[in-house]
């Protein structure tokens, strides 16, 4: 009887370790062997589910977190777990249940809040997004040693609150935070490099792009939004630049295209602009903008061909 009881955990125990290898496949194959042994046990099924979750099988992972939920309603980690992907499949309603019976039963863990208002910032409610993001802030503030990876996921979803509210400073203060814990955290210079520039501060914001760029040489984005700023400042050939290794990264992306079109077209480079235009529409034949934006840069080719006679 001890024997197999300690075989049992020790599958158990292999399974969670495979979890933190994250070798998915193989805490799926030692959560099972465990459940086969103790089918009326919920941690089995929490671990087979959050294995399930991590592999992007949900429709799995809800089967047995349900299970696991049914087994022991009262586990606040089985109840996190399965907020969490009902949150990844979009079910916030259901999820901010899930999440508000944890917080009743385990009111002092910081990551359900956490999870919670990532679920109302999806849902659009920031109010209530920043509410619980300063509620897990302030808990991990009691034990700040024990929730490192938490705090620094924390700081970086609330400055993307704060932004979205237009609290640009707030989310330029979070931000740097990171950015002081975690010098080499290429989202957080992207965010605020975001946050500067919709303040108007392109200095700033042309400084921490290059630096999420020099981080990421493969982010698209950073070139993007770098030379968005760039066109910002008017310097439109750095700006063309940036869009152009922007599009080697993602060649089928439309919006880039039509961005790279547009400064084509304020240097009254037409022929580029067009050629951009065109491609963003066969690359989405239902992009408004770049329809109205090759026809209108079409007529202007023709006016300056007139203009020139």
């Amino acid at each position: 009887m001890t024997q197999g009881f300690e075989s049992a955990t020790s599958l158990l125990n292999a399974a969670f370790d495979a979890i933190d290898d994250e070798d998915f496949d193989r805490a799926v194959e030692m959560a099972g062997q465990f459940i086969a042994m103790n089918p009326d046990s919920a941690r089995g099924y929490c671990a087979r589910g959050l294995a399930y979750a991590n592999l992007d099988d949900f429709v799995r992972a809800l089967q047995d977190l349900n299970r696991a939920v049914k087994l022991n309603p009262k586990d606040p980690t089985a109840r996190l777990w399965r907020g969490n992907v009902l949150s990844e499949v979009r079910y916030f309603d259901r999820a901010l249940h899930d999440y508000n019976v944890a917080i009743d039963i385990d009111p002092d863990d910081p990551e359900i809040y956490y999870r919670r208002g990532m679920a109302q910032h999806h849902k659009g409610d920031l109010e209530s997004a920043l509410d619980d993001l300063d509620l897990a802030s302030a808990l991990i503030a009691k034990t700040p040693k024990a929730f490192e990876e938490l705090r620094l996921k924390v700081l970086l979803d609330r400055a993307d609150v704060f932004c979205a509210r237009g609290e640009l400073a707030d989310a330029i203060a979070d931000l740097t935070t990171v950015i002081k814990f975690e010098p080499d955290c290429q989202e957080a210079y992207y965010s605020r490099g975001i946050a500067y520039c919709e303040g108007g501060d392109y200095k700033h914001a042309l400084s921490d792009l290059t630096i999420c760029i020099d981080l990421n040489p493969q982010s698209a984005d950073g070139y993007y939004n770098r030379g968005m700023v760039y066109t910002e400042m008017h310097e439109f050939k750095k700006a063309i630049a940036d869009f152009t290794q922007a599009i080697r990264l993602e060649p089928d992306d439309a919006g880039l295209y039509n961005q790279r079109g547009l400064v084509y077209a304020y240097q009254k480079d037409f022929e580029n602009a067009i050629t951009d235009f065109h491609q963003a529409v066969q690359l989405d034949p239902n992009d408004y903008e770049a329809n109205a934006n090759l026809e209108k840069a079409s007529n202007e080719k023709f006016f300056e061909s007139v203009r020139k006679r």
